[in-house]
């Protein structure tokens, strides 16, 4: 799996940030917090939100795959400070996990 960057500008608070994101289950996930493990080499996503068919569209931003449309993601649902409202999505502590890259400054 492949994680990848998303510009977001959330619906909230006018505050734009980019996100990393994962395809799973055949839906693109924005992945906002990360457990990492480093003896163990691995990282786990801490929560996992997919916006619904209609949430990303191609980005022009340098170093990001994707954006969320306007107006679509409070920062709050991402932060997990609120509950998402239709079509939004939110897994929890999900049972995904990715290696840390070696040379990335987390392993020690």
């Amino acid at each position: 799996m492949e994680i990848f960057k998303v510009m977001v500008p959330f619906s909230d608070c006018g505050d734009v940030s980019k996100c990393d994101a994962i395809e799973y289950q055949g839906k693109v996930w924005l992945v906002p917090e990360w457990t990492e493990y480093p003896a163990l080499g691995v990282k786990n996503p801490v929560r996992i939100v997919h916006l619904g068919i209609h949430g990303l569209t191609p980005s022009n931003f340098a170093g990001c795959q994707y954006m969320v449309e306007v107006m679509l993601l409070p920062k709050a649902v991402l932060e997990g400070h609120a509950q998402p409202v239709a079509p939004i999505e939110v897994v929890e502590a999900p049972n995904i996990e990715f290696p840390i890259p070696i040379g990335s400054g987390s392993l020690h």
